[in-house]
C-alpha cells in the first residue's frame, strides 16, 4: 500500500458539553476516533517502503469554540493516537530506513496552503 488517508468524521453543529448525553458521545467517539485510529493502524499494518498515513484533523482541536466540546475532543484523541503510533512504528518499522511517513494534518494548514497557491 503505498497510501491510506483517514479523513471522516460526523460533526453535531452545536451542542453545549452539559447537554451531551451518553449516546451523543459513542456516536462521535465511534466515528470520529476508533474510526480514524482503526484506520491509521490498519494502513501501518499493510504499508510498504515509502508509504504514508495522513490523518486529517480538524481546525476545532486548535480553536476552542463553545458547543464543540464533544466534536473537539473526538478529533483530537485521534492526533495523539497517530503520533505515539508513528514513534512506535518507528520503532518497530525503523521508518527512517525504509522512509514510511505517519503525518497528521490539520485543516487549517490544508486550507492555508490550498488559498496560497490560487
Amino acid at each position: 500500500m503505498d497510501i491510506i488517508v483517514a479523513n471522516a468524521g460526523v460533526e453535531v453543529v452545536y451542542l453545549p458539553a452539559i447537554d451531551i448525553t451518553e449516546e451523543d458521545y459513542d456516536k462521535l467517539f465511534t466515528i470520529n476516533t476508533k474510526g480514524a485510529f482503526l484506520t491509521v493502524q490498519g494502513g501501518a499494518k499493510h504499508a510498504g517502503d515509502n508509504g504514508r498515513i495522513i490523518y486529517i484533523s480538524s481546525s476545532t482541536i486548535t480553536n476552542i469554540l463553545e458547543g464543540k466540546a464533544l466534536y473537539g475532543s473526538s478529533k483530537l484523541a485521534p492526533m495523539y493516537l497517530v503520533e505515539v503510533l508513528a514513534k512506535e512504528i518507528g520503532q518497530y518499522k525503523q521508518l527512517e530506513e525504509i522512509g514510511m511517513d505517519i503525518q497528521p494534518l490539520h485543516l487549517r494548514i490544508v486550507s492555508a496552503a490550498l488559498l496560497s497557491s490560487c
